[in-house]
């Protein structure tokens, strides 16, 4: 039986209460959003029920003339927010994907002008956004309510990106500049990654190309560029939160290792190699319950980007860089690998732009 996604609406006629109620479908694997470009400016779509006897392709969520980036998926409701810039101006919007497919929903603008502001990412409870934003004296990371109201400052950080929450909503992660940093979700023990890891080794600076945080908060995963004896290399490099003790170090010849990320249970960690390999291997103390799996994108010439695991860890959504397309092709892969889809097929968008957030499987929700 296909799982569904019941939305119960309530409306009031005449001192009754009305109920209407529409069912979603969903796919084997959860909702993807992602960040495409359709035409001269980019979109948020979401990619719901490819199974579904209606299915036609992804859903744009935003036809906004902006430029979109960013998603994140509430793990508490159906929501995703987003960052639209436009005429240099950029905030963070709302939508409800829901309600959105029922044609009902209407984006909402979290910041309203007040600072530049991009990056934003939910807490695990759902009641609390990060993002990073540029307003008055202060740059950096902000945190403010799920309505966009009580912003209040975090941390430095020159263009923060890529913010991350741990699963107790007790550590935050993200980059800024070249570097990573990590800091408690009070504000205390700001701490320098890379600067830390360097330290210990003995390297110059190692530029932070992409992480990811376990969801404990304890251990991080992240691609560096650095030289050695006058060449550039690309390592990843497995540390606890604050950079100063190796777990693992991706680092043999020239190969260059890429877009590392954590699975949900902290166990295992995809990555990809070169010139066209998507790996999955066990973490540390896991390594020998989890050799290294490597699967070879069977497209000429073309090379797999920033896989991400699902929420369950179930799948892998990755991109395929194509250069003779200019394009990306999004894919998902079960992790037992008895299922495996082109989401966009076809070189249908044009840009990904690297940016795919799951979504927690839905559940009924009442609205």
């Amino acid at each position: 039986m296909k799982n569904k996604l019941f939305i119960i609406s309530l409306v009031q006629v005449a001192g009754l209460i009305l109920t209407s109620c529409k069912v979603l479908d969903y796919p084997v694997f959860p909702p993807i959003a992602f960040i495409g470009n359709s035409g001269e400016t980019s979109d948020l779509y979401v990619v719901w029920d490819m199974n579904g006897e209606n299915y036609e392709g992804p859903i744009n969520l935003s036809k906004s003339p902006g430029t979109e980036s960013s998603p994140s998926w509430s793990h508490a409701r159906n929501w995703v927010v987003y960052a639209s810039e436009y005429d240099g101006q950029s905030d963070i919007f709302l939508v409800d994907v829901a309600k959105h497919i029922m044609g009902e929903g209407n984006t909402i603008n979290l910041t309203n002008g007040e600072g530049y502001n991009s990056a934003p990412s939910w807490s695990p409870d759902g009641y609390k956004i990060a993002f990073a934003s540029t307003r008055g004296i202060d740059s950096g990371v902000f945190i403010m309510n799920e309505d966009g109201s009580n912003p209040e400052f975090l941390a430095p950080g020159h263009a923060a990106k890529n913010i991350q929450w741990s699963k107790d909503g007790s550590r935050i992660a993200y980059e800024s500049g070249d570097d990573l940093y990590i800091i408690n979700s009070d504000g205390s023990e700001l701490e320098c990654v890379n600067e830390n890891f360097a330290s210990i080794e003995n390297l110059s600076w190692p530029v932070v190309i992409d992480f990811s945080m376990s969801s404990n908060g304890e251990v991080i995963a992240f691609s560096f560029e650095d030289i050695k004896e006058d060449e550039l290399i690309y390592n990843i490099v497995v540390v606890e939160n604050d950079g100063r003790e190796v777990i693992m170090w991706l680092k043999e010849g020239n190969t260059k290792y890429l877009y590392p990320d954590i699975s949900p249970n902290g166990k295992r960690l995809a990555f990809t190699q070169t010139p066209d390999t998507l790996c999955v291997m066990g973490i540390g103390e896991f390594s020998s319950d989890f050799p290294k799996k490597c699967y070879v994108v069977e497209v000429d010439n073309a090379a797999p980007v920033r896989p991400q695991w699902s929420v369950e860890g179930d799948y892998i959504g990755y991109l395929v860089y194509h250069p003779e397309h200019a394009g990306l092709n999004l894919r998902v892969l079960s992790v037992d690998k008895t299922y495996f889809t082109d989401v966009i097929d076809n070189w249908i968008v044009d840009d990904v732009y690297g940016e795919i957030e799951w979504a927690p499987r839905p559940e009924p929700m009442l609205y």
